[in-house]
């Protein structure tokens, strides 16, 4: 499916049109069961909106999930950054995909959420799991807090996932603070 925007310009699409292919979109997503991906991509910076309009008429913001099916990213952080550095040593393997990965994918059981990670096997996988966080506290107020109370089983399905002190835990508290949650 594809369609074209004028520079400068802006298009809704609602989702009967996504399923029917309306609109001037080249192809269709169907019946509209299952889990939608749409990728967007420009040769300029450009920005998507997923809203959500309820029956009596206000809008929620469905655009705070993580980029996905990102591109042209680098295939690490900058090495220079202390908090990319702590990342790939001691965030991305031990705790990213061995502790969270498992449900926090796209066919996860929290693939649903703001948090969603790419696996190992994914080229560019530590700069794209970087950015998950980095965004994350970027748009939510108090996210380091959030994602600390998370791993610690707090208001999270998955339980305790990291026990705070332990050998997890310092890096993940310390990353976010790098990344300006709180230091």
């Amino acid at each position: 499916m594809w369609l074209s925007v004028a520079a400068g310009g802006s298009l809704t699409i609602d989702a009967a049109e996504l399923e029917s292919g309306s609109a001037g979109l080249s192809g269709s997503l169907g019946d509209g069961f299952g889990k939608w991906q749409l990728v967007v991509n420009g040769d300029r910076p450009l920005i998507a909106m997923s809203l959500l309009r309820s029956p009596t008429g206000h809008l929620t913001n469905l655009s705070t999930a993580p980029v996905r099916g990102a591109t042209n990213l680098p295939a690490e952080p900058p090495s220079t950054d202390l908090a990319a550095a702590l990342f790939r040593t001691r965030i991305s393997g031990p705790v990213v995909q061995t502790q969270c990965a498992g449900c926090h994918v796209d066919s996860g059981d929290a693939g649903d959420t703001r948090m969603v990670f790419v696996p190992q096997t994914a080229a560019g996988h530590v700069a794209v799991n970087f950015r998950v966080f980095e965004s994350l506290l970027a748009e939510v107020a108090g996210g380091a807090d959030l994602i600390l109370d998370k791993i610690q089983g707090v208001d999270h399905d998955g339980g305790v996932v990291i026990v705070p002190g332990s050998e997890d835990y310092l890096p993940v508290e310390r990353f976010l603070g790098l990344l300006g949650g709180s230091d």
